[in-house]
């Protein structure tokens, strides 16, 4: 049992580790390619500022997988299953959708902006609730 909380783990490390690495490549994107894209008029300034927003919000939550699953062994806490899966797919629905709206703003695809508008908002409210999940954890932990 223990070898597959440290599969569990490691799977969600890595995972985190390629949230950052892509966070960081996006954040480059923003500044330097959509900037371009709003001098020459074909984004707006606020849909750079969502797409900063998606970057920073993933960053945060990578960083948060890697506090829990570090939490996780320095309380002795049972498995952290539940928190890790929903914030990692909140944090993957918030963050890719506003880069998906962000890009649609060129696209223009009707019907890809009624898919994303909605995943935004429920992966925010995923990531609320892993973070509530993982604090009723920690403060119902008896050690």
């Amino acid at each position: 049992m223990d070898s597959d909380n440290q599969l569990i783990r490691k799977s969600y490390l890595i995972y985190a580790i390629i949230l950052i690495t892509t966070g960081v490549s996006l954040g480059a994107i923003g500044a330097h390619g959509l900037e371009k894209l709003v001098e020459d008029g074909v984004l707006e300034a606020k849909n750079v500022t969502s797409w900063k927003t998606g970057v920073l919000y993933q960053l945060l939550m990578a960083g948060g997988i890697i506090l829990m699953i570090l939490l996780e062994g320095f309380y002795r806490l049972n498995s952290l299953k539940v928190p890790l899966l929903i914030l990692s797919i909140g944090v993957t629905l918030f963050s890719f959708s506003i880069y998906i709206l962000v890009l649609n703003h060129m696209w223009d695809i009707s019907i890809l902006k009624k898919i994303m508008i909605p995943l935004t908002p429920t992966g925010g409210i995923l990531m609320i609730t892993a973070w509530v999940i993982f604090l009723l954890k920690i403060v119902t932990h008896k050690k």
